[in-house]
């Protein structure tokens, strides 16, 4: 059992959740960091120190779901017996809660729970990429609380805490055909949050934002069917550190532009290590890369109580195609995103969002006696919709 599970890729995700629900969502995330409108600017993968652009207490809850559609297409240089693997994408629930609380004008208190990162699949248990995943899927939830200070008229800070509990459950075909590895495992993670926003003209916003690395060590159980072979497993899994800035200018009193650029340490999973029972540690080499983001967005108010947001971004590769593999089949993601807002009062607003992700060919080249799948998926994208709603008090 021990030589399958090392055998085995065993990371179930790698990539942060870019959608949360919230009104950003309405332009794939472009100018989060600098556009501070709501209570969702808590968020620390946007900005915590726009707080102090808002007035009074405000609360904002999100909810949503991503519908992905993840089949893949094997080649014919796969030697290893099955099929395609089938439609293996699962739907993705979406839930976001900010609060934001007023000391004084210029001091904040921001608390935010979210999904930060998060992935679902389940194969066909005959594919012919079994070995890599049959069943996969991570849930990483954040509680972040932060503090915020206008340092000057044109300048505030942000500093809090992400603690993020995760949960870990993979199935792969072991070593003896037909049989099941099953990995199961928690665990909670600390990281902490700085960000800043600049005002160097009325119309203008600048936010810088950055999130260290959270690490993961899954402690939890591996079995094997048939056979009721059980023993404990220790998996570890690094959350890569970001850093991303962000622009927000008025053009006029109806149009805004938006724009953010981002960079993410995914090179900090080159190497995951897997440890089962007394049989000792396994090194597994992951080879991931840095990637960046690029996004842009519009705002524009038709009507003083309507707010119309569209947005568009490109994200780059984590992995190449040798190194890629079936438990989270990433590539270069695009996406299309729209979304309103509507003022019902001073106290209350609503909205929706819409998005559509394309998550790229995922090229799989995967070669060797555990590892033997060639092939490319064939629809890898994922579209979603959200609901938010918005208190001042």
């Amino acid at each position: 059992m021990a030589a399958s599970i090392m055998a085995s890729p065993a990371q179930a995700g790698g990539i942060y959740a870019n959608e949360f629900g919230t009104p950003e969502m309405g332009t794939a995330g472009a100018g989060a960091e600098a556009s501070a409108l709501d209570a969702s600017t808590a968020i620390p993968f946007y900005s915590p120190a726009g707080m102090t652009r808002l007035e009074g207490h405000q609360f904002i809850v999100a909810v949503g779901a991503l519908d992905t559609s993840i089949q893949f297409q094997k080649d014919p240089a796969t030697t290893f017996l099955g099929g395609d693997g089938g439609q293996a994408g699962n739907p993705i629930p979406l839930l976001t809660m900010a609060y934001v609380h007023s000391f004084t004008e210029r001091f904040k208190f921001g608390v935010a729970l979210f999904g930060a990162a998060g992935a679902a699949l389940e194969y066909e248990p005959t594919w012919a990429g079994r070995k890599q995943a049959q069943e996969s899927q991570i849930l990483t939830m954040s509680l972040s609380p932060t503090l915020a200070y206008r340092i000057a008229d044109w300048v505030s800070f942000g500093a809090g805490i992400n603690v993020m509990a995760t949960s870990l459950d993979l199935k792969v075909e072991g070593a003896l055909p037909a049989s099941q590895i099953s990995i199961d495992g928690t665990d909670v993670g600390v990281s902490f949050n700085v960000s800043w926003m600049f005002e160097p003209g009325e119309n203008t916003r600048i936010g810088l934002t950055y999130v260290s690395e959270t690490d993961f060590d899954y402690a939890g159980d591996v079995s094997r069917t048939p056979g009721s072979l059980t023993a404990p497993v220790n998996t570890s899994l690094s959350l890569a550190q970001i850093l991303r800035l962000g622009l927000y200018y008025d053009i006029n009193r109806k149009l805004a532009i938006m724009g953010t650029l981002g960079w993410e340490d995914w090179s900090a999973l080159e190497n995951q290590f897997v440890s089962v029972g007394t049989a000792g540690t396994a090194t597994i080499p992951r080879n991931w890369e840095d990637t960046y983001r690029f996004a842009l967005g519009l705002h524009y108010r038709p009507a003083d109580a309507w707010l119309l947001r569209f947005g568009v971004s490109y994200d780059t590769s984590p992995t190449e195609a040798a190194d890629r593999t079936a438990d989270l089949p990433v590539d270069t993601q695009l996406r299309f995103a729209f979304g309103f807002q509507q003022e019902t009062s001073d106290l209350f607003s609503y909205g929706i969002e819409l998005i559509y992700a394309d998550l790229g060919d995922a090229e799989i080249n995967s070669i060797g006696p555990v590892r033997d799948l060639v092939g490319s998926y064939s629809s890898n994208d994922y579209i979603g919709a959200a609901f938010n709603a918005q208190w001042r008090f």
